[in-house]
């Protein structure tokens, strides 16, 4: 079987698939939001966790060093923001 190939113009193919390129661009835009609230509610919860385990135990509050041990080996310590979390969570404590 012997198949019929036609010259495609370059014109053609851009305005083809510029916006399947668009669209997909757009869905990992979404992808990308969507993962990064994520993390930060995970984070979020971690740091929830560990400042009640500190005042608890005693503590006045939360530092970077406290929750360095709890987010090695974890993606959250990649999350952009860290400390504005940490003192969302301590305000949010004292209120």
């Amino acid at each position: 079987m012997r198949i019929a190939l036609h010259p495609i113009h370059v014109k053609s193919v851009y305005l083809r698939a510029n916006p399947e390129a668009r669209a997909i661009a757009a869905r990992y835009r979404q992808y990308e939001v969507q993962k990064k609230a994520l993390q930060e509610t995970g984070l979020r919860r971690i740091l929830e966790d560990v400042l009640s385990q500190r005042l608890a135990q005693g503590y006045e509050g939360l530092s970077a060093r406290d929750i360095r041990e709890h987010l090695a080996g974890t993606e959250m310590g990649n999350v952009r923001n860290t400390f504005v979390l940490i003192k969302q969570v301590r305000e949010g404590s004292d209120g």
